[in-house]
């Protein structure tokens, strides 16, 4: 399990943040707890990882898209 933490910046919709181990994806409500409708400086969500995963915190809308941060787990 790893946890994910917003540290400053931007208020972010929650619905528009993935987080994916390159297999599969979930959404950021989906992985925090109380299904927050915005992510704020102290947002966190919570991800089922395995040693060799990769994460990618990602964001997206109508017009744009970006990665926000990639991480890997310690035999990736």
């Amino acid at each position: 399990m790893v946890d994910i933490f917003h540290a400053s910046g931007d208020e972010i919709p929650a619905d528009q943040v993935t987080i994916s181990d390159g297999g599969s994806s979930e959404t950021w409500t989906a992985c925090a707890s109380g299904s927050p409708d915005d992510i704020s400086a102290g947002s966190t969500a919570s991800a089922d990882i395995d040693s060799d995963d990769e994460i990618r915190v990602l964001w997206a809308n109508d017009d744009d898209s970006a990665t926000l941060t990639i991480w890997e787990a310690p035999d990736a």
